[in-house]
């Protein structure tokens, strides 16, 4: 199994407190920013972690999507949970 930090660059521990929907939400932030600094500060090094981020990332989304949320919900509730209105 491959340790959170690698996907999403932190560990989930303290989102146990939080319901399904938000951690999956945060999930996909998180994996969005992680993504963004393996672009910006590696320089796009690790393709392969890359690819696995981008993996978690639409494996999260479509954990959304089986919830019954389209993709324009999904992109407001990642805005509105990031502080991006």
């Amino acid at each position: 199994m491959t340790p959170s930090i690698y996907l999403y660059g932190s560990e989930l521990s303290k989102l146990k407190a939080e319901p399904y929907e938000t951690v999956i939400l945060h999930k996909v932030i998180m994996s969005q920013d992680l993504l963004g600094r393996l672009v910006r500060n590696d320089g796009m090094q690790d393709i392969t972690r890359m690819n696995k981020v981008v993996a978690a990332i639409k494996f999260n989304r479509n954990l959304l999507t089986e919830l019954g949320y389209d993709s324009p919900t999904i992109t407001q509730k990642l805005k509105d949970l990031n502080g991006c209105n």
